[in-house]
């Protein structure tokens, strides 16, 4: 358990690492899309935050909340119960049920119960039930 904690951490340290300055909002505050501080087109490059649900174009930082979806790339840490990027994952995504990436993903992922990626995975899936790749698996 430590030594899967320690790694969390330093697949967390390098996705921030490689974070390049941007015309981004820095904070995304939402209730349920579209009650929101940032419309859902808008790239988040800091921290977004939900209640409910959030969607927002490009995200990269730290994501929380119930419901996360990407409609772009996601780089960072997410955690929620469901979490959902229509484009690319790099980082960490923890899903207390689902974790979807629509491109490749290099990483982490973990749910409890389902892992889909529909590209290439570079690194680990891990789940309750079922890991699924479209791709290839590297890692």
């Amino acid at each position: 358990m430590k030594n899967r904690n320690i790694a969390y951490l330093t697949m967390g340290l390098l996705a921030f690492a490689g974070l390049t300055v941007t015309h981004a909002a820095p904070l995304q505050l939402s209730i349920f899309d579209p009650i929101a501080l940032q419309s859902s087109e808008t790239d988040i490059s800091g921290i977004r935050l939900n209640l409910i649900y959030a969607k927002n174009a490009n995200v990269t930082g730290l994501d929380l909340g119930l419901a996360n979806k990407t409609t772009g790339n996601f780089t960072g840490i997410q955690f929620g119960a469901l979490n959902c990027a229509d484009g690319d994952v790099s980082g960490l995504q923890y899903g207390f049920l689902i974790n979807h990436a629509g491109g490749n993903a290099s990483g982490v992922q973990e749910a409890w119960l389902v892992n889909c990626v529909e590209g290439n995975v570079t690194g680990a899936q891990m789940a309750g039930i079922l890991n699924k790749v479209d791709g290839d698996v590297a890692g």
